[in-house]
């Protein structure tokens, strides 16, 4: 598939015949952070939440593509749903390394990233807590707290940063209802179409 070439209009423009058209380019946001900070339950009850934006969790459609194909295919999707003008909040395990150098990038005003966190051995009780079918493994606990020790320590370096929310002491409601706030102080009003 050629790409689009999205123009400063805001429009996208056909690479073969230069066609134009309108198009909307609104905030992304992803929320990532090792297994066990609480996407999952965020990605649950986010929606309700937080209806002005779609909420979906990256992890259902791993299909055995390329990590490059699976993450420009996400970006597609949430450049469509842009199209009906509510912003879209990506749940999964993804950094700013991962869509910033994409070409889907272009599609966006911003991406926001909102990492989640919290206390390692927090991390480790909450682990061994899932049940047997989840496979969890103490290799894989120690591989989730060392990615959650990497991301409190680099989350200000990346590009752009991430937020960090701490998760080890709150409420699942809570913290849907921060990651809800944090998406909202983030919304702007569409772009004005061509």
């Amino acid at each position: 598939m050629e790409e689009i070439v999205v123009s400063d209009e805001p429009a996208v423009v056909c690479p073969y015949c230069g066609h134009h058209r309108p198009f909307l380019r609104l905030p992304f946001f992803q929320v990532t952070g090792a297994s066990g900070t609480g996407k999952s339950r965020v990605c649950r009850d986010l929606p309700a939440a937080l209806a002005e934006c779609v909420v979906l969790d990256q992890d259902i459609l791993l299909s055995g593509l390329p990590w490059e194909q699976h993450r420009r295919n996400w970006l597609r999707v949430a450049m469509n749903i842009h199209q009906g003008g509510r912003s879209t909040v990506l749940i999964s395990t993804q950094l700013p390394e991962h869509y910033e150098q994409l070409p889907e990038r272009a599609w966006f005003s911003e991406i926001h990233y909102l990492a989640l966190v919290c206390d390692s051995e927090k991390i480790g009780e909450r682990l061994r807590k899932r049940p047997a079918w989840r496979g969890v493994t103490d290799e894989w606990i120690v591989e989730m707290e060392t990615f959650n020790e990497w991301l409190k320590a680099n989350a200000a370096t990346t590009s752009p940063q991430m937020t960090l929310l701490d998760t080890t002491d709150a409420e699942p409601s809570e913290t849907v209802a921060a990651v809800a706030a944090w998406v909202r102080q983030r919304l702007v009003a569409p772009a004005h179409t061509a």
